[in-house]
């Protein structure tokens, strides 16, 4: 398959409205995958990607191919977080001001490991640097073990990409947030560990 022709646009603001039907379905299909797990709802995903319209210094990366969505990138200024993950950095004498968050860099399985996450993250942590707001940029990732039974044999992991990329985890910077697992009738918590560059 050629990829040559892959296309990574920016889009903020409003301009994000008349992408987020396509992005709803994308992360629903996407993040059912392991490590997540996640039985999205379409609704709840519209809810969720509205907040894009509105946050300042947002921005969403749409990776498309033949007039597909194959890829999504997005960040924010992480005080848009919810209080108790900001209550977390407070706690570690962090200020959340400081920090812009990336939201999700994923694509769908064919079009992994060819380089177009480090392009999401060039064009991410350029936006940060152009902003001259920010001194520091973070994510989370959920927290599974390794010998966690639900972890499919072809599944591979990223930590090596984002210390490659800067980044470091923060075992004592551990969030929780709930969602509903596929299989599940009720949502239930997940543990969520930070990284962060510098």
């Amino acid at each position: 398959m050629s990829y040559s022709n892959i296309k990574l646009l920016s889009v903020i603001g409003k301009d994000v409205e008349r992408w987020i039907d396509s992005i709803a379905c994308f992360r629903i299909e996407i993040f059912r995958e392991y490590p997540f797990l996640y039985n999205g709802s379409y609704e709840y995903e519209k809810r969720y990607l509205a907040k894009y319209l509105k946050m300042e210094n947002a921005i969403v990366i749409l990776a498309i191919h033949e007039n597909e969505l194959i890829g999504l990138a997005t960040g924010y200024p992480f005080i848009y977080e919810e209080e108790s993950l900001k209550d977390l950095f407070t706690d570690h004498h962090l200020d959340p001001k400081n920090y812009f968050c990336v939201g999700e860099t994923v694509l769908k399985k064919d079009y992994r490991r060819q380089g177009l996450r480090h392009k999401f993250f060039d064009i991410l942590e350029k936006h940060v640097k152009d902003l001259k707001i920010y001194p520091s940029i973070c994510f989370y990732t959920v927290k599974r073990e390794e010998n966690d039974p639900k972890r499919p044999l072809d599944y591979f992991p990223l930590a090596s990409f984002w210390k490659k990329r800067g980044y470091k985890e923060h075992l004592d910077l551990i969030g929780t947030i709930k969602w509903q697992e596929i299989g599940m009738t009720k949502e239930i918590p997940h543990e969520m560990v930070f990284w962060t560059k510098p």
